[in-house]
């Protein structure tokens, strides 16, 4: 913004060199437009003791690389995949080898681990199917999480990882072809968190459905985990799929009437026999290019 007269706010910055020596400052005049979609609540406007506008960066929480209680993995994948705020001011992230969502006080940066995914994968399936956290680096394991808008009320939540392939493959529902070969699956799952224990009842898992991902090539493991961030707006929830791998590509003509490359929309409420619906209003619906949950394509 040039004319500062008819600007709200300004901004003020102040070069350092490494020296010490401060340069000239520049000053930039701004105004903002108070959109329902971005509001402010404390525009820019105050300035510090230094007399110029400073965003400060601290370190709220550092969760170190050897906190591996199964001990099986290496440093570089015990990372955060996710980061969402929660309703009660916290930060919940997702470790993705470890699959573990962590709660991280933002007072005091301390942390705990508040749902074990991995653990609870096992118990709810009694054994037959685990978190698929061995696959090509860095692509398996616990990749997001999201709240149901009314969480509160009901507990529920929706997590995306990567799954080792059931047997019982044809009962269970997927999104795009089941291919015969496939190593692990993409899934979205919904959970129950129980506020008068403060856990999660591992027995509410509930897929609302899975994308077949087969192993490229003489491998016995998937190139990657397709499902990535989640999140859920006015009731429906947005899965973002990437492309699975260049050879999953290949294998199924790019953006064909498969899963991968879209962002998906779906109702997580289940209709009938279905785990999920689909909103009437989705682009494709009826439309036999494209899967009747794809929202965009890309």
């Amino acid at each position: 913004v040039t004319d500062a007269a008819s600007s709200d706010y300004e901004l003020t910055i102040t070069s350092l060199a490494a020296d010490g020596e401060v340069g000239e400052p520049l000053t930039l005049a701004f105004g903002i437009v108070d959109e329902p979609f971005n509001p402010v609540s404390q525009p820019i406007a105050l300035n510090d003791t230094t007399g110029t506008n400073v965003i400060r960066l601290k370190l709220l929480a550092s969760m170190p690389t050897d906190d591996d209680p199964r001990g099986v993995f290496q440093s570089r994948r015990l990372r955060i995949n996710c980061m969402i705020p929660g309703f009660d001011n916290d930060i919940y992230v997702c470790m993705e080898s470890l699959g573990v969502i962590r709660r991280v006080d933002m007072e005091t940066g301390n942390y705990t681990n508040w749902f074990d995914v991995y653990a609870a994968i096992e118990t709810a399936t009694d054994g037959e199917r685990e978190l698929d956290n061995l696959a090509t680096f860095p692509h398996s394991g616990l990749r997001g999480m999201a709240f149901h808008d009314d969480f509160l009320a009901n507990g529920l939540f929706y997590t995306s990882y990567l799954e080792t392939h059931p047997e019982n493959a044809t009962d269970l529902p997927y999104v795009g072809p089941l291919v015969e070969d496939a190593a692990s699956d993409s899934v979205v799952a919904e959970w129950r968190y129980d506020a008068d224990s403060g856990e999660v009842d591992a027995m509410s898992y509930r897929p609302l459905f899975r994308i077949a991902m087969p192993a490229f090539p003489d491998e016995d493991v998937p190139y990657e985990n397709a499902i990535k961030q989640i999140a859920m707006h006015e009731g429906d929830l947005y899965v973002s799929v990437a492309d699975g791998a260049i050879e999953t590509v290949d294998l199924f003509g790019g953006r064909a009437n498969n899963a991968l490359g879209k962002v998906l929309r779906i109702t997580p409420d289940g209709v009938g026999a279905y785990n999920y619906s689909i909103p009437a209003d989705n682009p494709f619906v009826g439309d036999d290019r494209y899967p009747d949950e794809a929202y965009a394509v890309g």
